[in-house]
């Protein structure tokens, strides 16, 4: 008996998935059968790195409430937390998951403190 093997998306993050974000990945997900591994990484701030714990501790319940929405659309999700930078991270989990084929990214723009921060999807195929 064969083992089909699912292609996997990577979600990347720090803390916090958002909701236009956790939507789109969705979407990818159900249109082109893939699992998601959710990749939360290391803030980049250089006044304090967070430890992989305080990670863990930070994205508890963003990871939860993800997965049970996903569940919901019958997609499987895997949690990863690497404190390192997020091209460490990324890389990492590639080499432990090759059967990633896909990888989302939220690119956001700054503004000012007292407007919305506009966010931009950024989905690259991998090819293997």
């Amino acid at each position: 008996m064969t083992t089909r093997i699912t292609p996997k998306l990577a979600l990347v993050a720090e803390t916090r998935l958002t909701s236009d974000l956790c939507e789109y990945a969705l979407k990818v997900a159900v249109r082109l059968d893939l699992d998601i591994i959710v990749l939360f990484v290391g803030k980049r701030n250089a006044d304090h790195a967070m430890t992989t714990r305080e990670l863990e501790q930070a994205v508890e319940e963003e990871a939860a409430a993800f997965t049970a929405r996903a569940w919901k659309e019958s997609v499987q999700v895997t949690t990863v937390v690497d404190s390192a930078d997020q091209e460490v991270a990324l890389q990492r989990l590639r080499q432990g998951n090759p059967d990633i084929r896909f990888v989302l990214t939220r690119a956001g723009v700054d503004a000012p403190d007292n407007q919305e921060q506009e966010s931009q999807h950024q989905l690259t195929v991998i090819r293997q």
